[in-house]
């Protein structure tokens, strides 16, 4: 693997960052870059660290993002993926995640979960961790219900076009980065997705 490079990039949510506040662009794409290694500086694991820090709510859209991906990853390639499957495995992944989270483990392994109620010491009950499992849970038990989800599965492999993969191009010698959450090609056009949870 060659090294890995920071260098600039125009996509609209860096320009809203740089937009909002210069000093958090600055952390969140320099001031933290290479914070992950074992040899990083305490200022730059630190950056690092508090940019990757996520709250509850975000980290319940996230694994529900991972799930989705992977379930249309696999029904590109024609490998079937079923609703019980993906919530329990999506369960599986939470109960790690929260567990490392709570006890520390991102102070070690940074890339790793980390969760900012367990950063902060924040006192949430256990029936609001569980509402949002219950939350995560309805909203794949929806996106497998849903009208489209029925026609990717069937859809042909030529007819896929990007599954959240980094788009690049130019203007003005500048790179631009765009990822979609999925796009296909489809009567009269390209249907591009992106969901929210």
């Amino acid at each position: 693997m060659g090294n890995f490079e920071n260098t600039f990039a125009w996509s609209f949510t860096r320009s809203s960052v740089f937009r909002e506040c210069r000093r958090k662009y600055w952390l969140n794409y320099y001031g933290s870059w290479g914070g992950w290694a074992q040899d990083a500086p305490a200022e730059v694991r630190r950056a690092y660290i508090l940019k990757k820090l996520k709250n509850r709510w975000m980290w319940a859209g996230e694994k529900v993002h991972e799930a989705i991906e992977g379930v249309l990853k696999d029904w590109r390639k024609k490998r079937a993926r079923h609703s019980d499957q993906v919530l329990e495995e999506t369960v599986a992944r939470m109960r790690r995640e929260f567990l490392n989270s709570k006890n520390g483990g991102y102070l070690q392994a940074p890339k790793s979960c980390a969760l900012y109620e367990h950063h902060y010491r924040e006192d949430v009950e256990d029936r609001q961790w569980l509402r949002i499992r219950d939350n995560v849970l309805q909203c794949l038990s929806t996106f497998f219900e849903s009208e489209w989800a029925s026609q990717l599965q069937v859809m042909s492999q030529q007819d896929w076009l990007e599954v959240e993969s980094f788009g690049h191009f130019q203007v003005d010698s500048y790179d631009v980065v765009v990822k979609l959450d999925a796009a296909h090609l489809c009567e009269g056009g390209v249907r591009v997705i992106d969901w929210k949870t």
